[in-house]
């Protein structure tokens, strides 16, 4: 019997489509918001919400434990991979509460030029970490098997 999570060698490739993915929906919002459709906004959050929480969960679950048992030797990378965690878990609890916040809202209620500004945040900091995400923890990940 093993311990642990264990390496997944498709891993990598399902977390860049979840990527792709999520680029598009969120491009999809920022389309919505400049149009003014509340209606498609609020329904593409939903869709954003859903995907956004499954693929948290994978990379909690999945990546964060996995290089976290694999790497308890390695101090320094130990230390990044943990680094990663904690702010993903910072980004996902703003990016959460935006949804929430947005979801709750009548369309009558949304300020679309605030809305811009703060979706645009979001995407900016959303999207580094993705590039980071890629650049940093996938290859570690794929280098482990």
């Amino acid at each position: 019997m093993t311990n642990g999570i264990q390496y997944n060698a498709d891993l990598v490739q399902e977390m860049l489509d979840d990527h792709r993915a999520l680029l598009a929906i969120y491009g999809d919002l920022v389309k919505a918001v400049d149009n003014k459709d509340g209606s498609v906004f609020k329904l593409t959050l939903i869709r954003f919400k859903s995907m956004l929480v499954a693929h948290l969960l994978k990379e909690a679950v999945k990546l964060y434990i996995y290089l976290r048992q694999k790497l308890k030797g390695d101090e320094g990378v130990y230390h990044l991979v943990t680094s990663y965690k904690s702010e993903m878990d910072g980004i996902s609890r703003v990016a959460m509460s935006f949804v929430d916040e947005y979801t709750a809202k009548s369309i009558h209620e949304i300020d679309f030029v605030q809305l811009s500004a703060r979706l645009r945040e979001i995407g900016l900091v959303l999207g580094d970490r993705i590039r980071r995400e890629e650049m940093e923890l996938y290859p570690l990940y794929h280098d482990l098997y």
